[in-house]
């Protein structure tokens, strides 16, 4: 059984225009540096395993993006979505 506990850094590059639901799957622990900057209209699904998020990981994106997260790491990764990943607090909304 192989799991990728990694979303490598500008990992959505060539696909960044056409780019609009992500789930990330459980199990993944770390988004790289860059991975979705620039998709313009985005609505992520991030797991409670997420531990990292690199920088400007989300810059770039749809002012008005959707962040869904599950309940119980809702106040853990609200601590991780800050402007450093590309998050803009007064227009994103954590789900």
């Amino acid at each position: 059984i192989c799991c990728c506990c990694l979303i490598f850094s500008n990992a959505m590059e060539s696909s960044r225009k056409y780019l609009r639901t992500v789930y990330i799957p459980e199990g993944v622990t770390e988004i790289g540096a860059e991975a979705f900057s620039g998709c313009p209209k985005l609505e992520i699904y991030i797991p409670a395993s997420v531990k990292k998020i690199g920088k400007n990981a989300f810059k770039g994106i749809h002012k008005k993006a959707v962040f869904v997260v599950p309940k119980k790491a809702k106040k853990k990764l609200r601590k991780k979505l800050t402007a450093k990943v590309g998050f803009q607090k007064k227009t994103m909304k954590i789900k």
